[in-house]
């Protein structure tokens, strides 16, 4: 009863049904969500610390969080028609796209938004690193944090688009969680070590669609950031082997977001979303009669007898209980992984 009658409650009463989840999200962390870099919904954890970037360090996180804007790609745009080429673009917004839009903002008569002028200017150089981030229903650590426990949440992956419009998949581990400051605006960003995204260092089995890594090459670049909003979680398991000599590469496991149930048909608009109801005690089950007609039976001491045609109403909830008791087991079903559908690969290290 009393479950039932917090439904009545408003939002801010804690109740049963309106408690804060285990892993929580938390609230927008800027006032101005109407740009999509700045409508990042996170909550960190544990202890802060200051540090100060460097030159280099401040282009490249900078650089990112303007390639990953899509409200400013009028002025992407505008950038690349004044290179009069088309060939690398890439690398031309990486190194300098940056500059050009910083003076192009400030020369500029045209009244824009304070947030283009906030994101116009680099970021400031002294940043707040954090050990533990929710976000997008993942709990996230760093590396350092995820030492020596029983859970590993530092573990990151992250779907990148080229300006030709090509897609590759980057595998890596969260390094530091670094917040960004633009004048009043923040911006939580990933510092990550990638895994080596060529052949030798990352691989798909043809059949099975199983990703593996090989911890032993490792990307070297600066160009090391995303934003916390785009990554999703994996799990990095290491194959069994009798061998003496150990294994490098991992296969990846991704993980599902808190609360995410993933359902047939996922994602197609066309489906509509049944209303829910609530669940509620000693309503009537479902009944149904069943009409059967058999012919009479001939007994052998001459008498007839005839089956029953019809019984008495059977409720849902009744007809289900024990319907999977006892069920017999296939044990095919239960055959190892290695004897039913071994992986095998080239051996490359």
């Amino acid at each position: 009863m009393g479950t039932f009658a917090s439904y009545y409650f408003t939002d801010d009463v804690p109740t049963k049904a309106h408690r804060v989840p285990r892993f929580d999200d938390g609230a927008l962390i800027n006032d101005d969500a109407s740009v999509s870099i700045f409508a990042q919904k996170a909550k960190v954890i544990g202890a802060s610390s200051r540090r100060y970037m460097d030159q280099n360090e401040s282009h490249a996180v900078h650089s990112y969080v303007l390639q990953n804007c899509p409200e400013i790609e009028p002025f992407r745009e505008a950038f690349i028609n004044t290179t009069g080429s088309t060939s690398d673009c890439d690398t031309m917004l990486q190194k300098h796209f940056p500059l050009w839009f910083y003076h192009h903002v400030q020369n500029d008569m045209t009244d824009h938004p304070r947030w283009v002028r906030a994101l116009s200017g680099f970021p400031s150089p002294y940043v707040t690193t954090y050990q533990t981030l929710n976000i997008n229903g993942y709990k996230f650590n760093t590396v350092a944090r995820s030492e020596d426990r029983t859970t590993s949440n530092c573990g990151v992956m992250v779907k990148c688009t080229s300006y030709d419009g090509s897609t590759l998949e980057y595998y890596g581990l969260i390094q530091e969680i670094i917040q960004l400051e633009y004048q009043d605006y923040k911006v939580i960003v990933f510092k990550c070590e990638w895994f080596e995204p060529s052949n030798r260092g990352t691989r798909v089995h043809a059949q099975y669609k199983i990703v593996d890594v090989n911890i032993q090459y490792r990307l070297r670049t600066v160009d090391c950031y995303i934003l916390a909003s785009q990554a999703d979680q994996v799990v990095y398991v290491s194959y069994p082997s009798a061998k003496k000599r150990v294994n490098r590469w991992f296969s990846v496991i991704q993980c599902m977001p808190r609360a995410f149930v993933e359902k047939d048909g996922e994602g197609d608009s066309n489906d509509e979303e049944e209303p829910s109801q609530e669940f509620q005690e000693n309503e009537p089950g479902i009944s149904f009669q069943i009409e059967l007609d058999f012919p009479e039976l001939q007994r052998n001491d001459g008498h007839s007898s005839q089956l029953l045609t019809s019984t008495t109403p059977v409720y849902m909830d009744d007809a289900l209980d024990g319907a999977y008791d006892n069920e017999p087991v296939d044990d095919k079903d239960n055959q190892d992984y290695e004897g039913n559908a071994q992986v095998t690969y080239d051996d490359d290290d």
